[in-house]
């Protein structure tokens, strides 16, 4: 099962404490990333370098996704999720099985794994 509406509300919420103001400087797709970029479900592979080195601005929810705000107006959409997120700081420990892998520039990064889906798309303002 995905996660249920109260769990993108924490989700959103722990992102926007944790990785708010934060710059990604690397985006790692993982082996397993090419199932969803081919189901059409991630449009990283072709975005990915709209999103760099940009402070991200904001983290909402909306229903069951998460809009992660860049400060030049881009959008990461992050929807009908069936995985997990971890956010680790200052570790050289990245687990082996995650789909992406978001390096931030001081150190920490945030790894996505899927079970079956979701949807990370990187997308325009309105």
């Amino acid at each position: 099962m995905g996660f249920e509406l109260p769990e993108i509300i924490n989700l959103s919420k722990q992102m926007e404490t944790t990785i708010k103001g934060k710059v990604i400087n690397e985006i790692i797709l993982g082996e397993r990333c090419k199932s969803i970029i081919k189901q059409g479900m991630c449009n990283l592979d072709k975005r990915k370098d709209e999103i760099l080195n940009t402070p991200i601005r904001s983290i909402k929810s909306r229903g069951k996704w998460i809009f992660i705000e860049f400060e030049n107006k881009l959008f990461l959409l992050v929807g009908e999720i069936i995985g997990k997120f971890l956010f680790q700081q200052n570790t050289d420990e990245i687990p082996s099985k995650c789909h992406v892998l978001f390096k931030f520039e001081d150190g920490s990064f945030l790894t996505f794994q899927s079970s079956l889906y979701a949807f990370l798309i990187v997308a325009n303002e309105k």
